[in-house]
């Protein structure tokens, strides 16, 4: 008897800890606003999008603000400087499409 009340126990903890963070990253989500998580769902998808892209994509006039929003809310948005003709530019991206 005493085996069948511990068993479930372990059972139960090894389950809450994936429950754990799936509450964290589902309350990091709910925290989003609805711009940043469509910010978010963007760059998640895999791609690398510049400023002028997210902009075109989303009818943002400026999303850096959001970018930088979703940084401070643990989101890892990674970025790279491309050159082209005479410039570069930054490129925005989430790496392997990390969830929360």
């Amino acid at each position: 008897m005493d085996y069948k009340e511990t068993a479930p126990t372990a059972q139960e903890h090894a389950a809450g800890a994936k429950t754990i963070t799936n509450c964290v990253c589902a309350a990091k989500v709910q925290n989003l606003t609805e711009t940043q998580r469509k910010v978010w769902q963007m760059l998640q998808g895999g791609g690398k999008y510049s400023v002028a892209d997210i902009s075109a994509r989303l009818h943002l006039c400026d999303p850096r603000k959001h970018i930088q929003m979703l940084r401070r809310k643990g989101v890892a948005v990674l970025d790279e400087w491309r050159q082209c003709d005479g410039g570069r530019y930054k490129v925005c991206f989430i790496k392997g499409g990390q969830t929360l």
